[in-house]
């Protein structure tokens, strides 16, 4: 089967790009999928060239691809979703998100000689964590980022400031909540760490 050339392959890109797909992981694999079409044409029929190739291929699938992002978003939902569940089953996992809730209680304890403490701004210091990943990451511009950014937000941003707006500190409802809110923030950083690699890989 013919290859495209590098300068082919930048073509395909900045033409997706200029044509609205705006997360870069969801343009890499559109760029594959038209590459690998736009081959299998210049195999098939060796009096065409690349950009003839290309454009007949675009005129007939240019709308589909356009509205692929909504199926992609689906899907990446459903990816994100389970690499999360397979990082909580990492016995690592629950191990530094022990450490972290042993912190949080050893603080917890030194702050009752203060005062109560707001669930807010544990929050704050927490999702912090989370939002410097993402500001790394580029998150907007990666699907897989900003998807798992929602995640969070209705895993645990959402919850915590719907159900409890103030933290008593050794409250045992407070530490359980506490427990899994540490929990699901350290499995989410971590699936953070692994979309973002998976992206540079691309």
């Amino acid at each position: 089967m013919k290859k495209l050339n590098q300068e082919q392959i930048r073509f395909i890109d900045r033409y997706l790009e200029n044509s609205g797909i705006e997360f870069n992981d969801v343009k890499a694999e559109l760029v594959d999928h038209v590459a690998s079409e736009v081959e299998q044409r210049l195999t098939e029929d060796t009096s065409l060239d690349f950009y003839t190739a290309f454009k007949n291929f675009m005129a007939a699938h240019k709308q589909e691809l356009l509205k692929s992002q909504k199926h992609y978003k689906k899907a990446t939902d459903k990816k994100v979703f389970f690499e999360l569940l397979r990082t909580l089953r990492k016995p690592w996992i629950w191990l530094i998100s022990s450490l972290l809730f042993f912190g949080y209680r050893s603080l917890a304890v030194f702050s009752l000689h203060f005062n109560k403490g707001t669930w807010l701004g544990v929050l704050f210091f927490y999702s912090l964590i989370v939002l410097v990943l993402f500001s790394f990451a580029n998150y907007k511009k990666v699907l897989g980022m900003q998807r798992l950014a929602y995640q969070w937000y209705w895993l645990t941003g959402f919850p915590a400031l719907l159900f409890k707006k103030e933290l008593v500190f050794l409250g045992t409802w407070d530490q359980v909540f506490m427990a899994f809110f540490i929990l699901t923030n350290v499995s989410l950083f971590i699936t953070g760490l692994k979309i973002h690699q998976n992206y540079k890989r691309m």
